[in-house]
C-alpha cells in the first residue's frame, strides 16, 4: 500500500480502511481517511524516501466513519513534495484508560439466577502461555437457555452468527462458537460467546461522523 507524491489525486485503500490523499494548492498534502467497520481501530501510517517535508510516522485511534488524518506542509512552497507511505491498521485502542474499580452488572435480566464460574484463558491453558494482561472471562451455567444482557453500555463492533451447536456433543473447547464482540466508551472490549443461532437482539450500526461531516465527505470523494 505505497503511493508516489507526484499525483494530484491519490488513493491506497484495502477492504475495510481506506486512506485517500489531496494535493493541495500550497503543494501541501492532506490525508483523509474512510472507514467501512464499526469501532475504534489504531492507525499507523508510515512514511519513505520524504522530500521537501519533516515529517514523522503518524498513529492515531479513528473512529469515525470518515475524518480528516494530517497535512504534509512543503519546507519549499513552491516544490511539490515527494515520498511514499504505507499503513496498517489494529482494532482498539493500544492503551486504553479505563477504571479497574468499574462495576459490571451480571449479564442476566433481574432476579435470574445462575452459577458463575471464572475460567482460564485458552492459550494458557491449551498452549502453555501466559494470559494478556487485564484479561477476565466468566461462564454462565444454567440448565436451560436464557437471554444474556450486556454488562454494561458499549458499540456492537462484531456479531458472529453462524453456527449451530450439536447437543449430542460435548466439548472441552470449540472454536467455532457465534459470538458478540462490544466496544465500551474507555476502549475496553467485552466478548459474549456461545449463543445460539439467529436470535440476537442486536445489530451492528454505522459509526459516528464528525463535527463536519459535509466538508469531509465532499473532500475525499
Amino acid at each position: 500500500m505505497s503511493e508516489n507524491g507526484y499525483s494530484n489525486n491519490l488513493l491506497s485503500q484495502n477492504k475495510n480502511i481506506s486512506i485517500n490523499l489531496k494535493r493541495n494548492s500550497d503543494n501541501g498534502v492532506s490525508f483523509f481517511y474512510e472507514k467501512k467497520l464499526p469501532g475504534s481501530f489504531f492507525l499507523n501510517i508510515k512514511f519513505s524516501g520524504l522530500q521537501n517535508c519533516n515529517r514523522s510516522n503518524f498513529k492515531r485511534v479513528i473512529k469515525y466513519d470518515a475524518d480528516n488524518l494530517l497535512t504534509l506542509t512543503p519546507i519549499n512552497k513552491g516544490e511539490p513534495i515527494d515520498f511514499s507511505f504505507s499503513y496498517s491498521y489494529t482494532q482498539g485502542h493500544p492503551n486504553p484508560k479505563f477504571d479497574s474499580q468499574y462495576v459490571y452488572l451480571l449479564p442476566l435480566k433481574k432476579d435470574k439466577v445462575a452459577k458463575v464460574i471464572e475460567t482460564t484463558n485458552i492459550n494458557t491453558a491449551y498452549f502453555g502461555s501466559e494470559a494478556p494482561p487485564k484479561w477476565k472471562a466468566y461462564v454462565i451455567n444454567r440448565t436451560q437457555a436464557d437471554t444474556i444482557c450486556n454488562m454494561r453500555k458499549g458499540i456492537v463492533v462484531k456479531i458472529v452468527d453462524k453456527f449451530t451447536t450439536n447437543k449430542s456433543l460435548e466439548y472441552e473447547y470449540k472454536s467455532d462458537m457465534n459470538s458478540i464482540l462490544i466496544e465500551h466508551q474507555d476502549g475496553t472490549f467485552a466478548s459474549y460467546k456461545a449463543l445460539k443461532k439467529r436470535i440476537f437482539f442486536c445489530k451492528i450500526r454505522a459509526n459516528s461522523l464528525p463535527s463536519n461531516p459535509i466538508r469531509i465527505l465532499r473532500q475525499i470523494k
